[in-house]
């Protein structure tokens, strides 16, 4: 049900219409909460079945990959373009280090 609530939002507002009204940043921050829909998708499916089958270890495992790769491509586009003061620091202090 949690899933459901929190895909609500993202289905009202994925029309042109809504995407004009709230504006690009506003629609996309609104929009990252289809990775938390994902994880309790995912949370969902696994706690459904009353043992490990492989099937919902395999899309736990899938969603898992996904979102992984999305941060680490996101982390790595801030630290290029420099937007992440915290992100840079810690890179730096590590390249000191070595």
């Amino acid at each position: 049900m949690t899933c459901f609530i929190v895909l609500l939002p993202l289905v009202t507002t994925s029309s042109n219409l809504a995407i004009r009204r709230l504006g690009g940043k506003v629609w996309q921050r609104l929009h990252r909460f289809v990775y938390l829909a994902a994880i309790l998708a995912v949370l969902h499916f696994l706690m459904s079945v009353k043992s490990w089958p492989i099937e919902p270890v395999t899309y736990a495992l899938i969603v898992a990959i996904l979102l992984g790769y999305r941060l680490a491509r996101s982390l790595m586009r801030q630290l290029r373009q420099g937007k992440n003061g915290k992100l840079d620091r810690l890179v730096r202090a590590n390249a000191q280090i070595s």
